[in-house]
């Protein structure tokens, strides 16, 4: 959700694992995926979560907390409720300066919300994507095997290639991948969300990438590609964390810039709250892309 709305410009988001139903949905990591919504607004989204929050019988996995009124809790005073974390993030190869410039105006403009800033280190997302592109290649591979051997040519070629990847994971690097689960959600709350509501992050480490871009070159440099616009999510998908992405900005060449706002497990209601504030200061979320 996240990364179709910062390249759309729309708001998205992406619930706590198991929040909503994933029955009728494709599987493709069980332990990881997740329904979630693509909107004009964080006040659209949460009147789709009033719409179908609650527990769903046809989802064994589907969590059992009674639905919350989120749209009601758009409507209470906002200022001095919500503290986010910031981390001090600079131009690098995961973060293009176009972007880093664009988190630094979104902090400033959250402020100027009337919510307060804590600083907070940079989360170290490499291990945390190491570890989700494991379980999601393990499961899918499961759950896809039959079809790969049967009917590889469904698949297109960087598809077939990166879930037949997966049937070479050790079993022992998988369960210890749901092993440490818990235990990296523990310690990356402490370290980022600590007396914090929502942790603000890029979506997409640069801006985004034309389709010749992502479609010119060997596979390889494809996928390579492709797999880094996922760096500052994939490791959040492992955590099952809640996320709201927001269009907060264009690139030189007109292109959409988002960035997310990551929660502690079951606040969407926090979120939306603080995506609202943001958007009644800002005009991102009307304002379409320059093609």
């Amino acid at each position: 959700m996240r990364i179709p709305s910062a390249a759309c410009g729309v708001t998205g988001i992406k619930p706590t694992q198991h929040l909503l139903s994933n029955h009728g949905a494709m599987p493709l990591s069980p332990s990881q995926d997740c329904m979630g919504f693509l909107a004009q607004t964080a006040a659209d989204c949460a009147a789709l979560f009033d719409a179908v929050g609650g527990n769903d019988p046809a989802d064994p996995a589907c969590c059992t907390r009674p639905a919350e009124n989120y749209s009601a809790q758009l409507q209470a005073p906002l200022q001095h409720r919500f503290t986010i974390a910031v981390p001090v993030l600079e131009a690098s190869a995961q973060l293009t300066e176009e972007v880093a410039l664009t988190l630094q105006d979104t902090a400033r403009t959250l402020e100027d919300c009337g919510f307060a800033l804590k600083t907070v280190a940079v989360p170290k997302m490499d291990e945390l994507n190491a570890l989700s592109t494991l379980l999601l290649g393990a499961e899918a591979a499961a759950l896809h095997g039959a079809w790969l051997k049967a009917r590889p040519q469904d698949y297109s070629p960087q598809v077939l290639r990166r879930l037949s990847r997966g049937t070479g994971y050790p079993a022992t690097a998988y369960v210890d991948a749901v092993r440490l689960r818990p235990l990296m959600l523990e310690e990356f709350i402490k370290q980022h969300l600590a007396d914090a509501d929502a942790l603000l992050l890029p979506v997409l480490p640069r801006a985004v990438p034309t389709i010749e871009e992502t479609t010119t070159g060997s596979e390889l440099t494809i996928e390579r590609i492709i797999g880094r616009l996922a760096y500052w999510t994939r490791g959040i998908n492992y955590l099952g964390l809640p996320s709201l992405a927001l269009p907060a900005g264009f690139s030189a060449r007109g292109l959409p810039i988002g960035v997310q706002l990551v929660g502690l497990p079951f606040a969407e209601a926090s979120l939306f709250c603080i995506g609202h504030g943001f958007q009644q200061r800002t005009v991102w979320h009307c304002q379409s892309p320059q093609l």
